[in-house]
């Protein structure tokens, strides 16, 4: 089955779901197979996620299953939807060996988690085991979803407090484990769980092995291989190569059985610690008391104990004395930085000032560009306007001596017209006391046709007389008055 990354689950781990399941184990003190049947299958993809916790035995794998209470069966929820309000969280072991060859290796196991009871207060708990088809498997309520490798990769121990926390929660199990006579763990961060409380972090020990009576029990414990990175070195016979190297053959054929011991564990401890703290100096001679080569030169779990709440104190105060250098430090930093701030501000607000003024400048420049421009414009308007009045008027002159020629002409058209009706009146009425004048005075006979006057003879009035003037009047005309 493919492997999965780590999930973080937040487990709601109650004491009901832990009587319950306790309850639910057969006379042998094995799983009910009627009741953890969704448990005791083939693991598949959709409920079981496998995670990542080594251990010291071959085909042995763990996963973890999330799950909720329904009366008389275990529900198991899909490891990719959103867990229910009640769920809680299994941590599931498999072997490839039957239950009854594994019988009396998990009857010593159990004994150990149970009495373990620092761990199973709050981190973890064995439940039981029970046969599958494949094998057997052994069954932990946890509250624990990462290991403590993972919860390193994720930096969850970035700070002492929490190296500290972790440091006091391993030397704890481990002192608790030996005061109740186990000793032979696997204390690889691969095998132990981590679990962030409401009261700090904690660790779970999940890689009991056992000392040597409890390891013969275990069929396949020839092939038991301790780390030589993460054990004490008289466990060399039984280990297996440094990474990268190759078993030599002696190794290889060797079949002595060394037996764990509390030595061998404080030693492994140590090794762990000094990781954790990642090879501190101050730490290195804190362990230095766990790391020595002769198991009976080495500590104690309760005088290790003691070791470290003189470290932890120590360290606290050292701490806190580099707290306040680093105090002192930051605020020494703080005031350069607020100078040097205050100085780029000064000369950012220069800069604006001058930038202020120069758009100023810019501005009133365009202004009175804009302003002379429009004046120019006003002016060309203006003379515009000067020039159409003038045009205007000339032509409102031209116009009023073209009527006064106009008026003129025809007055004068009107003069010669009444001028030439008054000689036309004249003319009439000088014809017509002519005619008067030649009728009463002049015998028509005596009078030939050529003698007539002109038509165009003209009529005066002279001393009170009438002459008659004309082209033919006076040249013609015998009978002149």
């Amino acid at each position: 089955m493919a492997s999965k990354e780590p999930v973080s689950i937040v487990a709601h781990k109650t004491t009901h779901v832990l009587d319950t399941l306790l309850v639910h184990l057969d006379e042998s003190g094995d799983l009910d197979a009627s009741y953890f049947a969704s448990v005791l299958t083939v693991p598949n993809e959709e409920f079981f996620t496998p995670i990542k916790i080594t251990s010291m035995f071959p085909d042995v794998r763990f996963f973890l299953v999330i799950a909720h209470l329904d009366h008389d069966k275990i529900v198991l929820e899909p490891v990719t939807g959103q867990p229910s309000s009640d769920h809680f969280v299994l941590l599931v072991r498999q072997h490839s060996m039957d239950l009854d060859t594994l019988r009396p290796y998990f009857d010593d196991e159990t004994q150990c988690y149970y009495d373990m009871t620092i761990q199973s207060a709050s981190d973890l708990n064995y439940i039981g085991s029970g046969p599958i088809s494949s094998g057997c498997c052994t069954i932990f309520l946890t509250s624990s979803t990462l290991t403590l490798e993972e919860a390193m990769n994720q930096n969850l121990l970035s700070n002492l407090q929490s190296k500290f926390e972790i440091t006091k929660s391993l030397i704890d199990s481990i002192r608790q484990a030996h005061m109740s006579d186990h000793h032979g763990f696997d204390l690889r961060p691969s095998a132990i769980l981590c679990t962030k409380g409401n009261i700090g972090l904690s660790v779970a020990l999940i890689g009991f092995v056992g000392d040597g009576s409890i390891i013969k029990k275990y069929p396949d414990h020839t092939k038991l291989r301790w780390d030589r990175d993460w054990t004490a070195p008289e466990l060399a016979a039984r280990i297996r190569p440094r990474r990268g190297t190759a078993q030599s053959t002696q190794e290889q054929g060797t079949n002595t059985l060394v037996s764990p011991t509390e030595a061998s564990d404080i030693y492994a401890l140590g090794i762990l610690i000094q990781h954790i703290f990642e090879q501190s100096s101050n730490v290195k001679e804190f362990v230095s008391s766990a790391l020595q080569n002769i198991p009976s030169d080495r500590c104690s779990a309760e005088s290790f104990r003691e070791k470290f709440n003189e470290i932890q104190s120590k360290l606290s105060n050292t701490q806190q004395i580099e707290k306040l250098r680093r105090k002192a430090l930051e605020e020494e930093q703080k005031r350069k930085s607020l100078q040097e701030k205050q100085k780029r501000i000064k000369a950012l607000k220069e800069k604006v000032r001058i930038r202020l003024e120069e758009e100023a400048k810019e501005k009133e420049r365009i202004r009175l560009q804009e302003e002379a421009k429009e004046k120019e414009r006003i002016r060309l308007q203006e003379e515009e306007k000067e020039k159409e009045r003038i045009r205007l008027e000339e032509e409102a002159k031209e116009k009023e001596r073209i009527r006064l020629e106009e008026k003129a002409k025809e007055k004068e058209r009107i003069r010669l017209q009444e001028e030439a009706k008054e000689k036309e009146r004249n003319y009439n009425n000088m014809r017509s006391q002519w005619k008067m004048v030649s009728l009463s005075s002049i015998h028509p006979r005596t009078i030939a046709p050529h003698q007539y006057p002109d038509p165009k003879i003209q009529i005066s009035r002279k001393n009170n007389g009438i002459n008659l003037m004309g082209t033919y009047a006076r040249a013609q005309s015998p009978y002149c008055l």
